[in-house]
């Protein structure tokens, strides 16, 4: 059975379902997205810890005939303080702009060739040209004998954008959820670039 709902409210409900800062977050997709509807919306949530504060972060992603829209947003609580704070930033980028999608996924029962059910992790990583990771490390002259300082070497890679959702974290409905988003997002991107 499919769902007839319009995708932008249940993008909103997606949103509301997260929990995090929900009317901050919806506000600013209905700023961000306008009156265009999304083709389909990819929620993710993940936290980590610090010393002294716990880091909460959303990533909202959609894909219009058009466009791209990143909203991510950055929450942290101080636990010597009642005070909450956050951060939401949006970037809207056309589809003709992104220079590559990537979709990988990690399988059970290769075997038995490509079934969506059988995705247990889906990475996602789009790539529009402002980011670059640079990955630097010792470089070598390929002698295990060898003490001389050889100085660094290193790989540049356009990173604009890594989503990842594993099965074990966050569930199957999850995975299905980010492979759908990344399967649509590439049909976007390829008709857009056509």
């Amino acid at each position: 059975m499919t769902d007839s709902t319009q995708p932008r409210t249940r993008l909103m409900d997606a949103v509301e379902r997260a929990g995090f800062y929900p009317d901050l977050v919806n506000q600013t997709l209905q700023q961000a997205l306008g009156d265009v509807e999304p083709l389909e919306f990819l929620v993710n949530v993940d936290m980590h810890f610090d010393m002294e504060q716990m880091h909460r972060h959303i990533t909202v992603l959609m894909v219009t005939d058009a466009w791209f829209v990143v909203a991510h947003l950055d929450g942290s609580a101080d636990e010597d303080s009642d005070e909450a704070s956050a951060r939401i930033a949006t970037e809207v980028v056309p589809l003709k702009r992104v220079r590559s999608v990537v979709l990988s996924t990690s399988h059970a029962k290769p075997e038995h060739g490509f079934h969506p059910d059988h995705v247990q992790e889906v990475e996602l990583a789009v790539a529009w040209g402002q980011n670059m990771r640079i990955d630097v490390g010792p470089a070598s002259c390929g002698d295990p004998n060898c003490d001389i300082e050889h100085g660094l070497t290193g790989n540049q890679f356009p990173e604009d954008l890594l989503i990842r959702v594993a099965e074990k974290a966050s569930g199957a409905m999850a995975v299905q959820k980010a492979l759908s988003f990344g399967q649509t997002l590439r049909t976007a991107w390829l008709k857009a670039n056509a």
